[in-house]
């Protein structure tokens, strides 16, 4: 089995389920006289957050097609009383990890329920400071593979339908699914500059929140972080440790008739986890679909893509150099846990530990506010409280990749 988490937040792990004899395949019933129901989803650095119950207590849950089973956090699986009965080992983005064996657990999602299922117990805690949201689980593909998926990123709806009661709108592009290991993958091409295009298999991740990540191999096998210009260097992490990589921007991704252009990309250069597989490219995340009403179809083997308002948008990171997390229990306050050394930020005196009180005059912003503020070209005077003294700096912001 497999979850997520990247920095860009990449959440993977994929456990063996060979080994875990009592692993079993399970029905939905939706509620009757029902063959979809539709429910809102928060988004939190493009990842979708959903609310699920679990033997009829509410969590908040991640919608993630790069799970191959469902996740709950070990913490919160404590808090409503489900005991481990085992466990099984496997792969994160860049490890691996052991997660408890949770038998004949009752999920309910929009009044669909998913009866006698087997999850797996993680501590993942540490998702809520890099998200502003507590997230109690993650939803993975033993859901979502018995359903037919329609996301719809700019309404911020999820609608799950029977999958015999589905009718593909006749407009869509329609891209084939590669279902590997209850994992979903297409055939995709990436342009990496004036001379080069890969094609290759890449995951449908809706559990990461980058635009497109390169899996160690390719990044290895093309020379890519001596061929490419203009790097970033930053951090893959999530279940299983933290792995080394790089983010360049490249000419274009295609996805069926789609051409996305110059799109923000990863270049893992670890060595261990998911993220280091030769079996496959790389992945497509969150900030790719978030451009579209896109419809993942398991069973039916199908990807429906159907372009929305922001599919012209352009792709961009943090321009401060500042890493931001919520810093306190209630996840109001917005810590800066780290300042990148030689970065616009660093230069203009912000320092690790320092509390953003506002931006441009902007107070109580939200930690996904903050981001998207740091991330678009401007002028920004950020006022900060470090210890018991208020310091402002201000930051001119522009693209550096």
């Amino acid at each position: 089995m497999r979850f997520i988490c990247e920095i860009v937040i990449v959440f993977a792990f994929v456990s063996l389920l060979a080994n875990d004899t009592f692993a079993q395949s399970n029905s939905l019933r939706f509620p009757t006289g029902l063959t979809k129901v539709t429910l809102p989803f928060k988004a939190a650095d493009n990842l979708m957050l959903i609310d699920a119950e679990l033997n009829g207590k509410a969590g908040v849950f991640i919608f993630d097609t790069g799970a191959e089973g469902t996740v709950v956090n070990a913490s919160f699986a404590k808090i409503i009383g489900l005991v481990n009965k085992g466990t099984t080992t496997g792969n994160g983005s860049a490890g691996s990890a052991t997660a408890g064996i949770i038998r004949g657990v009752n999920i309910l999602v929009g009044g669909i329920a998913f009866n006698g299922a087997t999850v797996y117990s993680l501590p993942i805690d540490s998702l809520t400071p890099a998200l502003g949201y507590k997230i109690d689980g993650i939803l993975g593909n033993d859901f979502i593979a018995k359903v037919v998926a329609e996301i719809d990123y700019a309404a911020g709806t999820l609608t799950l339908h029977q999958p015999g009661s589905y009718s593909a709108p006749a407009d869509a592009e329609k891209v084939p699914l590669i279902i590997e290991d209850g994992l979903p993958f297409i055939k995709a091409a990436i342009t990496l500059d004036d001379k080069r295009t890969i094609a290759g298999k890449f995951e449908i991740d809706t559990g990461s929140t980058g635009t497109l990540l390169l899996n160690s191999p390719v990044v290895s096998k093309y020379n890519l972080t001596t061929t490419l210009s203009n790097y970033l260097d930053t951090k893959t992490g999530g279940v299983g440790g933290t792995g080394t990589s790089k983010i360049v921007r490249i000419n274009a991704v295609s996805l069926g008739q789609f051409k996305i252009d110059r799109p923000i990309t990863q270049l893992f250069t670890g060595t261990k986890g998911d993220n280091a597989s030769a079996a496959y490219a790389g992945l497509l995340g969150g900030a790719i679909f978030r451009r579209f009403k896109m419809t993942v179809d398991m069973s039916g083997k199908r990807l429906l893509l159907e372009p929305n308002s922001f599919i012209k948008d352009e792709f961009d990171t943090d321009m401060s150099g500042l890493s931001l997390v919520s810093g306190s229990d209630d996840l109001t306050s917005i810590l800066i846990d780290e300042v990148r050394p030689g970065s616009t930020a660093a230069k203009a005196g912000a320092a690790e530990g320092d509390i953003i009180v506002s931006i441009n005059g902007q107070s109580n912003l939200t930690l996904q506010q903050a981001r998207r503020l740091l991330r678009a070209a401007g002028e920004y005077d950020l006022t900060l409280k470090r210890g018991g003294k208020i310091v402002n700096v201000h930051l001119t912001l522009k693209r550096i990749i």
